[in-house]
C-alpha cells in the first residue's frame, strides 16, 4: 500500500477513540512506514482525542520510535497495547523504545502480548513503570511473552511499585518456576489494592517456588474479587493453598484445566463455603466424581446460592448421579447462565437440573452433548416456558427426535435471541417449524441446525420467517439437511440472490443435486454487491461433476471481477 493511502487511512481514524495500526498490506514485514508513524504522532500532538491505542506492528527507525512515544505519553490515550502476535513478529529496539517512551502519567492500562524481551528490555521498561506510571497504572497484563530469569527479576521490581494497580493478567509465558515465582512475589507486595489476578497456563506450570509464592498471595490477598487459575496443574499443595486462602471478597473463580480430582473439589469447596459473595464459577475440565460434584454443590447452598448467577462444568465428565449431586442443593439458585456440556446427565440428572432453573432467570444455556431423550426434554419444557429472559442456547447433539419439536415451541424468550443451537438433534420439518415460528417471534441472529432431518418443507418455512423477522439472522447453518434441488432452490431466490439479511450461511452437503446447484450458481452471479453475504460454505462433493462445475466458474468470475468470493469450500 503507498504511504498516501496510508497516511489518509490514519486520518480518517482521527475522529475515533480506539483504532489499530494493523495495515492488512503491511502485516506480513511487521513495519509500519515512516509516513505512517509520523502521521500517528501528529495526530496525537495535535489534540486528537484518543483512548486507546493497539500497536501490532513496527517502526523503521528509532527516530520515529522515539516520537511516537513521545506524542503517545502526551496524548490522551489511557490504554496502549503493544501486540506482536498479529505482525508476526518480535519486538525490535525500536518498539520496546516505543513502548518505553509513551509510558506517561495519563496511562491507565498496559498489555504486552508475545513479547522476547531481554533483561535490559525488561530493565527498561521496568524504570519506565517505577517513575512514570506508579501512581496511575491500574491494569497490566503480560501474556504468551519468552521472558528469562533475569527479564523476570527486572520486570517484577516495577511491579511491586505500581501502588494503584487493580488488575493483573498474566497467562501463556513460556517460564521457569523461579521466574514465575517472581512475578507473583512481586503482586504480594500490592495485595491491599488487587481486585483481579489472572496467573493462566504458565508454561512450566506450579513448581515449588511458584507455589509457595501464590500461597502468599492468596492469604494476603483479602481484595482480591475475581480469580482466575485456569490451565494450571494446581496437584496438592496447589489445592490446599486455595483450600487455606482468605478471600473474603472473592466474586469470580476460575480454576478450568487444573486438574482438580475429588480431591481437590472437595478442597476447592472449603474456599466456596467461606466466600458469599460469589456470582461466577468455571471448573471446566476437571474429573470432580461424584464426591467432588456433591461437596461443590453443598458449599454454593450454604454460602452464595443467592449470589451465583453463572456456573460452567463443561466437560467434567460427571455421570447422572453426580448431576443430581451436583444440582440437587441448588434447587433456589439464581443462576443466569449455566454450561455443562459433555457431561452423561442422561434424563435423570436433566430432572435436577430442570428443578434448579424454575425461577426462569436463565439468559444462557448450553447443555451439548449431555445424552439426553425424550424425558429430559419433558423437563426442559418446564424450564423453557417460563425463561422469559433466554439469550443463547445449545442443545446440540442430544437426540429428542420429535420431543425437538416440543422443545423449540416451549421457548418463551421475550426478546431476541443471540443464538439457538439444535444441531445432531434429530429434528425433522416440524422442529423446523418451530424454529421458524421462534424467528418470527421474536428473532435470532444466529440459527445453527446443522445435522437434522430437515427437507425442503422446512427450509422454506425457515427463509420465509427470517425475511419477515424484524431481526436480522446473521448467521444460519443448515448443513447436512436432506434440502434437495427444491430447498437449494428456494435458499438461492430468497437469501442467496436478495442478500439482505445473511452474512454467512452454510448449506454444506443439503443434497442439492445438480439442479440446485445451477439455481445457487445463478443466484450468486445476480446477487446484489451491496448486500449482507460474505460466506456461503458448501461441500464440492454435494452435487454432480456438472453443477460442481457451474459453482467453481461463479467463484472464479467472482475473484476476478470483485477481487474475492464469497463461496467457501473449507468444510
Amino acid at each position: 500500500m503507498s504511504c498516501p493511502t496510508e497516511v489518509e487511512q490514519l486520518v480518517s481514524l482521527a475522529n475515533l477513540t480506539s483504532f489499530v495500526t494493523n495495515d492488512p498490506a503491511l502485516l506480513h514485514t511487521g513495519t509500519l512506514s515512516e509516513a505512517a508513524a509520523t502521521v500517528l504522532a501528529s495526530l496525537l500532538t495535535s489534540g486528537a482525542e484518543l483512548e486507546s491505542l493497539v500497536l501490532t506492528q513496527e517502526f523503521p527507525s528509532s527516530d520515529s520510535a522515539a516520537t511516537l512515544g513521545a506524542a503517545i505519553a502526551n496524548s490522551t490515550i489511557s490504554s496502549l497495547t503493544v501486540d506482536a502476535s498479529k505482525g508476526n513478529f518480535v519486538p525490535s529496539p525500536q518498539l520496546v523504545r516505543t513502548l518505553t517512551a509513551s509510558l506517561g502519567p495519563r496511562l491507565e492500562r498496559l498489555k504486552i502480548m508475545c513479547a522476547a524481551l531481554s533483561p535490559d528490555e525488561a530493565q527498561t521498561i521496568s524504570n519506565a513503570l517505577m517513575l512514570r506510571c506508579s501512581s496511575t497504572l491500574n491494569g497490566l497484563e503480560i501474556g504468551r511473552c519468552a521472558l528469562d530469569r533475569d527479564s523476570c527479576v527486572r520486570l517484577a521490581a516495577g511491579l511491586g511499585t505500581l501502588k494503584s494497580l487493580t488488575a493483573v493478567r498474566l497467562y501463556g509465558n513460556r517460564l521457569y518456576d523461579g521466574s514465575n515465582a517472581l512475578l507473583i512475589a512481586g503482586l504480594t507486595k500490592l495485595t491491599n489494592g488487587l481486585r483481579e489476578v489472572r496467573i493462566r497456563s504458565l508454561g512450566s506450570g506450579l513448581g515449588p517456588e511458584t507455589l509457595l509464592e501464590l500461597r502468599k498471595l492468596l492469604q494476603a490477598g483479602e481484595t482480591i474479587q475475581t480469580l482466575d487459575l485456569s490451565g494450571q496443574c494446581l496437584g496438592a499443595e496447589g489445592t490446599s493453598a486455595l483450600a487455606d486462602a482468605r478471600l473474603p471478597w472473592l466474586q469470580q473463580l476460575s480454576v478450568s484445566r487444573t486438574r482438580l480430582g475429588p480431591a481437590g473439589a472437595q478442597k476447592l469447596a472449603q474456599l466456596i463455603s467461606r466466600t458469599h459473595r460469589m456470582s461466577s464459577l468455571r471448573i471446566m475440565f476437571n474429573l470432580i466424581g461424584n464426591e467432588g460434584a456433591s461437596a461443590l454443590g453443598n458449599a454454593i447452598r450454604v454460602s452464595c446460592i443467592k449470589t451465583l448467577e453463572e456456573l460452567n462444568i463443561t466437560g467434567c465428565e460427571l455421570d447422572s448421579a453426580g448431576v443430581i449431586a451436583l444440582f440437587t442443593p441448588l434447587k433456589d439458585s439464581m443462576l443466569r447462565e449455566l454450561r455443562m456440556d459433555y457431561n452423561t446427565a442422561g434424563d435423570a440428572g436433566a430432572t435436577a437440573v430442570a428443578d434448579c432453573l424454575l425461577r426462569g432467570r436463565i439468559r444462557r444455556l448450553s447443555i451439548y452433548k449431555s445424552f439426553m431423550g425424550a424425558i429430559a426434554a419433558q423437563h426442559l419444557v418446564r424450564v423453557l416456558k417460563v425463561s422469559c429472559e433466554l439469550q443463547t442456547l445449545n442443545l446440540s447433539s442430544n437426540k429428542f427426535d420429535r420431543d425437538g419439536e416440543v422443545v423449540l415451541n416451549s421457548i418463551n424468550a421475550k426478546y431476541p435471541m443471540e443464538e439457538l443451537n439444535m444441531a445432531y438433534c434429530s429434528i425433522g420439518n416440524q422442529g423446523a417449524s418451530a424454529a421458524a415460528g421462534l424467528i418470527r417471534r421474536v428473532g435470532c441472529r444466529n440459527v445453527i441446525l446443522r445435522h437434522n432431518l430437515i427437507e425442503a418443507k422446512g427450509i422454506i418455512e425457515l427463509v420465509d420467517a427470517i425475511e419477515v423477522s424484524s431481526v436480522r439472522t446473521e448467521t444460519l447453518d443448515l448443513g447436512f439437511n436432506p434440502a434437495r434441488s427444491e430447498g437449494a432452490r428456494y435458499i438461492a431466490e430468497r437469501l442467496v440472490k436478495p442478500n439482505r439479511s445473511v452474512v454467512g450461511l452454510s448449506i454444506t452437503k443439503i443434497e442439492m443435486t445438480i439442479a440446485g446447484a445451477e439455481e445457487i450458481a445463478k443466484a450468486l452471479r445476480d446477487r446484489r454487491r451491496d448486500g449482507a453475504l460474505m460466506r456461503l460454505v458448501m461441500a464440492k462433493d454435494d452435487c454432480s461433476e456438472a453443477g460442481l462445475k457451474n459453482i467453481l466458474e461463479v467463484q472464479e468470475w467472482e475473484k476476478s471481477v470483485h477481487g474475492r468470493s464469497v463461496i467457501d469450500f473449507s468444510s
